[in-house]
């Protein structure tokens, strides 16, 4: 068995007493988080995107080096964006990149934010979603994203990146 298989299987352990609920119909899930260690600090970001059957299709982690809790986790639904866009098959879809920061989904929704550290990416989400048909951005809380946060802590101890995508 594969290096990344052993992980994805010891990471779905963890997932399966927390709360991941599948999308419906024809929308895939991208789970996304990040993970600072200190503010500033070594900072990493993970995600897993997912079909109704729970499949993962692709996932990923990067380190970002030295940055703060709310810049990190902006970088990982920035990640997603450009991940989804790459591929034309995943248009077809409506695709909702899950986040358990409500503030940051706010700033990203909202007219006005404080973190001007992050507005370039900011405005560069918001383009992504203009120019995307059916991509959402959204909050739930962390339980429902266990997979993604295991990503991301696993880069912001380990540097370097990781991303695969499933043969489809």
């Amino acid at each position: 068995m594969s290096v990344s298989g052993v992980l994805i299987r010891r990471m779905l352990r963890v997932e399966k007493h927390n709360e991941w609920t599948p999308p419906m119909g024809n929308a895939l899930f991208f789970n996304v988080d990040s993970s600072t260690r200190g503010s500033p600090g070594e900072a990493g970001i993970g995600g897993a995107l997912r079909d109704v059957t729970g499949q993962i299709l692709l996932f990923f982690s990067s380190y970002l080096g030295v940055m703060d809790s709310c810049s990190d986790e902006v970088h990982a639904i920035l990640k997603a964006c450009q991940l989804v866009s790459s591929k034309r098959f995943l248009l077809m879809h409506h695709i909702s990149i899950i986040t358990y920061s409500k503030s940051i989904v706010e700033w990203i929704q909202g007219d006005d934010f404080s973190h001007l550290p992050v507005a370039h990416l900011v405005y560069d989400i918001r383009k992504f979603m203009h120019d995307m048909a059916g991509l959402e951005i959204m909050f739930k809380p962390r339980a429902s994203n266990s997979l993604a946060v295991s990503l991301a802590k696993e880069r912001s101890v380990n540097q370097g990146d990781r991303l695969q995508w499933r043969v489809l």
